[in-house]
């Protein structure tokens, strides 16, 4: 995220067109909200077209006198 920062504020004084970036910010965010920020580029594929579980959602146990 740091680099595609740097590049839109580098470029923003150019000619140049950086709008695909800006569009893409929001998928950078999700990756690294998702904890995939030092992974390589397949994160960002992984965020975009996440496989679905073949397992049901587990529910959410809040009361502690379950076990």
């Amino acid at each position: 995220m740091k680099d595609v920062e740097l590049f839109l504020r580098e470029t923003s004084g150019y000619a140049l067109t950086a709008g695909s970036l800006e569009g893409f910010r929001p998928v950078l965010e999700r990756t690294i909200a998702q904890g995939l920020g030092n992974s390589d580029d397949s994160a960002i594929f992984e965020v975009v077209n996440p496989i679905p579980s073949p397992y049901p959602p587990r529910k959410l146990v809040t009361d502690s006198r379950v076990r």
